[in-house]
């Protein structure tokens, strides 16, 4: 997920790295473009990406915006909803949001088969992968 949030371009210099392949070429000094997994600022830097998602679609997709602010940390989610069709009508409102994001949500589970067949194969679980954001009813 964090390298799907681009740094602003002046916030590319506080994320420099010296890279050379071998002992013998010179060291060349590169900027990051996007958010890196096991810098300090990552999760705070993917969270509040969603959360501005979140704040800039609320009027078009109420349910999605709440549940971002609501039921997410980082890129794990654990939503739960009253009824089947709020938790169709949530998975596409979601689908929607983190879509405009540049986000792909995927490992969605449930506990209703009419919930999953409404959600596409390749978003559903994989049993080698069973991390997964769940719609609980």
């Amino acid at each position: 997920m964090y390298r799907a949030v681009t740094l602003t371009p002046e916030d590319r210099d506080f994320h420099w790295f010296l890279w050379r392949d071998s002992e013998t070429d010179p060291v060349m000094d590169y900027r990051m473009t996007r958010v890196t997994f096991g810098i300090a600022s990552a999760a705070f830097l993917a969270t509040n990406s969603l959360l501005c998602l979140a704040k800039e679609n609320e009027s078009e997709l109420p349910l999605a915006a709440k549940t971002t602010k609501e039921s997410f940390y980082v890129d794990d989610g654990l939503p739960s909803v009253e009824a089947k069709h709020e938790a169709i009508s949530l998975h596409h409102q979601l689908q929607d949001l983190f879509n405009k994001g540049g986000f792909k949500l995927h490992k969605w589970d449930s506990s209703l088969p009419e919930i999953l067949n409404s959600i596409s194969e390749r978003c559903a679980i994989h049993p080698i992968c069973p991390s997964m954001l769940t719609i609980v009813i």
